[in-house]
């Protein structure tokens, strides 16, 4: 019955862990114009001059003024974006995003199996 118990914790434990690296999101490199981010309709991270970082859905382009839109509670949430001309727009990089996610969640586990001996049969150093 413990052995049960202590598995059922473990898978538990995974699960959480793999629900947890689902949000994992990468952004490129370079900042693009608010005009390419409204196109591409991605995730984007708009950073301000002043370092302020937002995080958005995607950036709608609405009689020529934009808006970061959010979802919260199924309810799409806009919000003005003010001044755009000094902030830096950055959009989510997919294959990055896939690779993060697949390595956070499998890196520690590989590790944890090589430091705990799940996969490495036990040596017999006495002979």
């Amino acid at each position: 019955m413990k052995q049960l118990t202590g598995n059922l914790n473990i898978c538990a434990l995974l699960m959480t862990t793999l629900i947890l690296f689902q949000s994992c999101v990468v952004y490129h490199k370079t900042p693009v114009s608010f005009e390419v981010a409204a196109q591409a309709k991605t995730n984007s991270m708009v950073v301000t001059p002043d370092g302020a970082i937002a995080r958005y859905k995607y950036i709608l382009l609405e009689n020529s003024e934009y808006f970061g839109v959010n979802r919260k509670a199924g309810v799409q949430l806009k919000t003005r974006i003010e001044d755009p001309q000094g902030n830096e727009v950055y959009l989510k990089n997919q294959s990055k995003s896939d690779w993060a996610t697949v390595g956070l969640i499998f890196a520690p586990v590989a590790v944890g199996f090589f430091v705990f001996g799940i996969v490495i049969p036990v040596i017999d150093f006495t002979t």
